[in-house]
């Protein structure tokens, strides 16, 4: 099976959006997942509640993300990525105050 050249969205390419505003809004949005991570490291490193809440959206943003742009390497990153989901969510996080009893 061929696979899309890194950097080359195969989503993008079939609907011919490669070139558009589309890709650098896509772009914006992985840059967003890593300053995400980057902030929730600061806040487990300060001791705040809301650094679960940044690396689940992290997370999700690059899932998102990498699942547009498949290629083979990925795969590693979407597992991270589901694993540090799976994981918040095996904390039993978020609480059941935050989501409404």
């Amino acid at each position: 099976m061929a696979h899309s050249p890194l950097g080359s969205s195969w989503l993008l390419v079939s609907l011919g959006l490669e070139s558009s505003i589309i890709s650098r809004l896509l772009a914006i949005l992985f840059g967003l997942a890593g300053l995400c991570f980057l902030a929730s490291g600061v806040g487990i490193f300060i001791g705040q509640e809301w650094w679960r809440t940044l690396t689940m959206v992290g997370a999700a943003l690059s899932i998102v993300y990498l699942v547009i742009y498949l290629h083979p390497i990925y795969w590693f990153a979407l597992a991270l990525n589901a694993g540090i989901l799976g994981a918040l969510w095996w904390a039993h996080w978020p609480p059941a105050s935050m989501v409404g009893s």
